[in-house]
Parts: C-alpha cells; structure tokens; sequence
C-alpha cells in the first residue's frame, strides 16, 4: 500500500506539471521560437541584400567612420570593443546591412558580437569570424525548426496523458480497505505501559542487598 501511495503521489505531481507546462511553457517557447525563426528568416534577406565580395572587402562602420580596409577595421573593432565594459549590448558600428552590437562577458573576459561571434585579439580573425557567424544562418534556422516541431509534439504527447487517472486505483483501493479490515479485527493495541525496572543483584543466600539490610536492621532492634 505505501509503494502504491508513492506511485499516485509522483502520478499527481507529474499531471500537475503537464497542466502547467500545457498553460505556460509551451505557449511562452513556441512564441518565442516563432519569434526567432522570423526574425532569422529577415536577416537572411538582408544577407541576401549584402553579399559578401569575392575578392575584395564589404567595407564595415565603426563608431561613424566607413572603413574599407580590412585590417583598419578589424583594429577599429577591437578597440571599439575595448569601451564596452559590461553584458549590456552596446551598438559600435554596421557590417553587411547588420547593426553591429557587442558584450562583454566578464567571467569569461571576452568579447561578444551580434549573431553569437566570439571576437578574439587578431583584427582580421574577427571578420572572418563575423563572416562565418553570417553564413551559419541557415544551420541556425533550421535548427530552431527543428527546436520548434519538437514542441509540437511534446505539447500534444503532453495533451494526451494530461488528466488520465492512476493506473492502479483499484487495486490501491482494495488493497487500502483491506488493510483498514485487518486494522479492525485486530483491535485496539494496548498502549505501551511497560516500565524498566531496575535489576538488583543477589547476595549469596538469595537476599537482595535491600532485604538484607532491612534484615540487619530488624536483628538490631530485636537482639
């Protein structure tokens, strides 16, 4: 009866936690991903707007200045980066239709650019790491697709088992009254009223110290 008592009690918790994942959960992360897919499905047309030269450099914004150097603006990047002091995302130029904003991750001690790029210390590696950020868009897409439909199904697996009553009910039931039939017939279990009493040892003769005592005070008075 206690195994099963148990089992009920983790079936109600876990029903109890579908109700609430069917209220709030699963609304708040399909939204969301929603919200992500739309927003990565716009920024792969402004990629599509700004293509990347083949041989030459897209040209980048820094702090308001245009710079079509590479190496220029990768240093003019990273010292860019150097004013951000916190994880607050703050906006240090545009690259290929893209508002560039960078944190700084403090326990980490790196810098952060839009689009999940790690910025390291070499000017040109940032922009080849911006770059392959960009053209990752794509695998991110689909991923968050795949995220998205993985919330579908969990949402509807979730919609079916919600409610369902304990599979073993009856037999907790009748395994419940029998015991409370066995508690009945049995009676009333008489209250523990037994006391430790305290050994005292013999003395040869088979008188305990206190009778012998009283004995010797008996021969006393009565010579």
């Amino acid at each position: 009866v206690s195994r099963l008592k148990l089992m009920k009690a983790d079936h109600q918790s876990k029903q109890y936690q579908m109700e609430d994942n069917l209220l709030k959960y699963f609304p708040e992360q399909i939204e969301k991903h929603k919200g992500f897919i739309k927003g990565l499905e716009a920024d792969m047309e402004t990629l599509a707007a700004h293509p990347h030269p083949e041989d030459s450099f897209a040209g980048m914004e820094v702090r308001g200045d245009t710079l079509t150097d590479k190496e220029n603006a990768g240093a003019a990047l990273l010292d860019a980066c150097k004013e951000v002091k916190n994880a607050e995302p703050v906006q240090v130029g545009s690259y290929r239709g893209f508002a560039m904003s960078v944190s700084f991750d403090a326990f980490r001690q790196e810098y952060t650019l839009t689009h999940q790029a790690t910025l390291g210390a070499d000017p040109r590696g940032n922009l080849t790491r911006i770059d392959n950020a960009l053209a990752q868009m794509p695998q991110r897409l689909e991923s968050v697709k795949a995220q998205l439909d993985n919330l579908y199904q969990q949402q509807a697996a979730a919609k079916e088992e919600v409610g369902r009553p304990f599979p073993y009910e009856d037999e907790l039931r009748e395994k419940s009254a029998r015991l409370t039939e066995l508690d009945t017939l049995q009676g009333p279990r008489p209250a523990g009223n037994h006391r430790c009493q305290k050994y005292t040892p013999l003395r040869p003769g088979g008188a305990s110290p206190s009778h012998a005592a009283e004995s010797g005070r008996q021969k006393i008075q009565n010579p």
